[in-house]
């Protein structure tokens, strides 16, 4: 079962309703494309169906729209393969956690996942 949004919508227990799970989700950006929650959203359902490229690419999409998106930052830097761009993401994770200290334990877990991928 695919779990969408703050948990509170399951939709699809079967193989068979990955489709419609990905629509419900692209339909949440088309309808709403400046919102980078909702491409946040879809970045995380399509790493569920291990979508990677596409949730690499709504990672993107998010931080097009939302440069300090803690959210799209850590997700996007498990799957950026480019050393540049792990570079810049992990700053502006820096940056964050300067900002908000509280808020660290994601930043230390994508950090250790990124620098245990044999990819980099």
């Amino acid at each position: 079962a695919a779990v969408l949004g703050l948990r509170e919508a399951v939709v699809g227990g079967e193989d068979d309703d990955q489709a419609a799970v990905l629509d419900l989700t692209r339909r949440m950006t088309d309808r709403d494309p400046t919102l980078a929650f909702w491409w946040v959203q879809r970045g995380d359902i399509e790493l569920i169906f291990d979508l990677d490229d596409d949730a690499a690419a709504s990672y993107r999409r998010a931080l097009e729209i939302q440069p300090w998106s803690r959210a799209a930052i850590v997700s996007l830097l498990e799957l950026e393969p480019d050393p540049s761009v792990v570079a810049d993401l992990d700053r502006r994770l820096a940056t964050l956690d300067a900002l908000d200290p509280d808020r660290t334990a994601a930043s230390t877990t994508a950090r250790a996942q990124v620098a245990a991928d044999p990819r980099r």
